[in-house]
């Protein structure tokens, strides 16, 4: 039982990594120099320019691995409710270990060996 949780930890520390990566991503091509053109835009960067908030998804999203439902337990519900009501143009997102291994194994391969 203890590899198992093992495998599942270190899955989850491979998927806080590509989110830290992707932030990182995002930070770094906020405040490129203005003089350069960025090719995922096609235009001029500025770091004056002001960003819409159409900027980022409007995407919440909400991570339960948990060893014995697929759903996140009844005491987080309160919380994701709270969360969703206050964010209507939001989309939800609930990721489960299934969720998560798909989306590991199809976008990122080197780590599916790692995977049970």
């Amino acid at each position: 039982m203890s590899q198992f949780r093992g495998n599942y930890a270190r899955v989850a520390i491979y998927l806080g990594f590509a989110v830290l990566m992707m932030l990182f991503c995002i930070f770094i091509d906020t405040f490129r120099r203005a003089d350069l053109v960025s090719p995922r835009y096609g235009r001029d960067i500025s770091v004056t320019e002001t960003f819409s908030n159409d900027t980022f998804p409007k995407i919440i999203h909400q991570v339960w691995l948990g060893y014995d439902s697929k759903d996140p337990p009844d005491s987080w519900r309160n919380a994701t409710n709270h969360s969703i009501r206050n964010n209507p143009d939001f989309t939800y997102r609930c990721w489960s270990k299934d969720d998560v291994i798909d989306l590991l194994t199809s976008h990122y391969p080197l780590v599916s060996t790692d995977l049970p």
